[in-house]
C-alpha cells in the first residue's frame, strides 16, 4: 500500500500542466474517486494520515479545478459528466472536510438529477450502460456522504436517496439476475464493463437485486 501512495503522490507532483488532457474535469472526477475506493475501508485514522499529507492537497486542488469547470453545457447539451463531476465533488468535499465543495456536488446533483432523470429513472441519454454508471456514481456519493453526515444537510441526503431508489428500480429491470445488461442501447463507456458496475453496486448497496421487474412511477 505505501508504494501506491508514493506512486501516486509523485503522480501528483510531475502532472501539474492543467492543460494535458489528464486534466480533463471527467479525468479529475474519475481520480478522485478512484482514491476513494482505496480510502473507504481504511479507518478514519488511517485515512487522515494519507490526507495530511500532499495528497490531501492534491485532492482539493482537483475539486476547485472542476468546480471552475464543470461540465455545463446549457439545458440540451449537458450529459452524464456533470454528474460525475458531481459525484466528485461529494467525495472531495468529505475526504478533505470542506463543507463548500461537498455544498458544489449537491447542488449539482438538486440541479441536474431532475433534467436528466426522468420520473420512473430512467437517463435522459438513453444509454442503458451509463445508466447503471449513473447509478454507482450517486451510490458512491451516498456512500461518501456517510464519512460526516454533518457537511450535508438532510434535505440533500433525502434528495439524493429518492433518485437512487428511482435509477435502482430502472437498473434493475435493465439488468438479468446474474448482473448482466439484458442489451447495450447506446453509448458504451470504455469506464467499466456492466458486470463489473454491477459488482460495485452490490458492494455499495447490498439491498440492490438486479433482475427484478418492480417499477417506480413518481
Amino acid at each position: 500500500m505505501t508504494r501506491r501512495w508514493t506512486w501516486m503522490t509523485w503522480w501528483a507532483a510531475e502532472h501539474r500542466d492543467r492543460s494535458d488532457a489528464s486534466w480533463e474535469p471527467f479525468s479529475c472526477s474519475e481520480r478522485i474517486a478512484n482514491l476513494y475506493y482505496l480510502l473507504m475501508h481504511m479507518t478514519d485514522a488511517q485515512r487522515r494520515k494519507v490526507l495530511s499529507g500532499p495528497l490531501g492537497g492534491f485532492v482539493l486542488d482537483s475539486a476547485l479545478w472542476i468546480v471552475s469547470r464543470a461540465e455545463y453545457y446549457g439545458p440540451a447539451r449537458t450529459n452524464n459528466h456533470i454528474l460525475n463531476n458531481g459525484r466528485a465533488l461529494v467525495i472531495a468535499g468529505m475526504l478533505t472536510g470542506n463543507r463548500s465543495i461537498a455544498a458544489a456536488g449537491t447542488a449539482i446533483f438538486t440541479h441536474m438529477l431532475p433534467l436528466l432523470i426522468s420520473g420512473n429513472g430512467f437517463l435522459r441519454e438513453r444509454s442503458s450502460h451509463y445508466q447503471l454508471l449513473v447509478f454507482l456514481w450517486l451510490a458512491e456519493a451516498e456512500r461518501a456522504m456517510e464519512m460526516d453526515p454533518s457537511l450535508t444537510s438532510a434535505e440533500d441526503r433525502a434528495f439524493l436517496r429518492l433518485y437512487l431508489e428511482r435509477l435502482s428500480a430502472a437498473c434493475s429491470y435493465l439488468c438479468t439476475e446474474q448482473g448482466n445488461l439484458k442489451a447495450c442501447v447506446g453509448d458504451v463507456s470504455p469506464d467499466a464493463v456492466p458486470e463489473e458496475v454491477c459488482s460495485l453496486l452490490r458492494e455499495l448497496r447490498p439491498g440492490w437485486r438486479p433482475g427484478s421487474t418492480r417499477r417506480t412511477t413518481r
